[in-house]
């Protein structure tokens, strides 16, 4: 867990350079207390280097401590009225929709930005695309040898996070496997491992957080492979615009979820931030959550 104060933002992928006068009135003693915000892996880096800039520009605002939790823990701590927001990179279900409604929560959704999984390979790997369906066959076992997709007479070697309930995994799963396991030879690893990993494995693909890809690929580590949703769709590369804009499959938005009785104004212009000034430019939105009629 960190409490960010006014130290020195690091250099984040969808970072851009912050210059404000001003951020929000000043603070009332009773918005006093720290922000608690508690969740995705793939949202902590980003948001901790915010909560910093943020911070620097309303020096009368109270400590902003941003902690990294599995999906199901993190959820669990806003239900209890631990934490003021819970950040994930995938969808609240249904469950848990009707879950936070049982409980009295009005459960409000903030869209702060958008993320993506990427599809790695070895560097030397000489495949360069694959189909989704491509990819859930190497990954679930029914394809064996990269020969299958067009690539060398080389063993595969899946690869994936040993994080059985991260949001990143989760949308892996709902996109790419549709249900499938993966092949009981799958190797896993924690996520800022998995790059060491595939660069010592000619054979090996794995699915990694899109941060994670971009500083592999750009250490020699890995290869990103660009995706096609279907055989007949173009090949599409996850890059901030493509995964802005949806046309790479394998993304989702970044979203924060909190209870609109208990959230201070100083949460909500903190995330208001992380939507306007990095998470995303300009795509902040907000909507109340409410499980369907026919789930109650």
């Amino acid at each position: 867990m960190l409490t960010n104060r006014r130290g020195q933002a690091k250099t984040v992928f969808v970072a851009m350079i912050v210059v404000l006068v001003a951020w929000g009135p000043p603070v009332s003693a009773q918005e006093g207390k720290p922000v608690k915000i508690s969740g995705s892996r793939y949202m902590f880096y980003n948001v901790t280097d915010f909560a910093t800039s943020f911070l620097r520009n309303v020096p009368s605002a109270p400590d902003i401590v941003v902690s990294s939790d599995s999906s199901l823990i993190a959820f669990k701590k806003l239900l209890d009225g631990e934490i003021d927001a819970y950040m994930s990179f995938r969808k609240l279900d249904e469950d848990e929709r009707l879950e936070a409604q049982e409980r009295g929560i009005n459960l409000m959704e903030h869209i702060v930005g958008y993320g993506a999984v990427a599809i790695v390979t070895n560097p030397a790997n000489t495949v360069t695309e694959l189909t989704v369906a491509q990819v859930r066959k190497l990954f679930s076992g029914e394809y064996l040898n990269w020969s299958q997709v067009g690539g060398p007479k080389m063993s595969v070697i899946p690869i994936t996070r040993d994080e059985s309930i991260s949001g990143t995994e989760l949308v892996f799963r709902e996109i790419v496997l549709e249900g499938y396991p993966v092949a009981q030879h799958t190797i896993r690893q924690a996520d800022h491992d998995i790059s060491l990993s595939v660069r010592k494995e000619p054979g090996a693909i794995a699915d990694a957080r899109f941060t994670e890809a971009l500083r592999g690929q750009k250490k020699g580590l890995v290869k990103i492979i660009a995706i096609k949703e279907h055989e007949d769709a173009p090949a599409i590369l996850p890059t901030e615009e493509t995964v802005k804009n949806g046309t790479y499959i394998l993304a989702s938005p970044l979203y924060m979820y909190y209870d609109a009785k208990a959230i201070s104004t100083i949460a909500k212009q903190f995330m208001d931030f992380c939507a306007v000034h990095g998470l995303g430019t300009r795509i902040s939105a907000t909507k109340e959550v409410k499980a369907k009629e026919s789930d109650m």
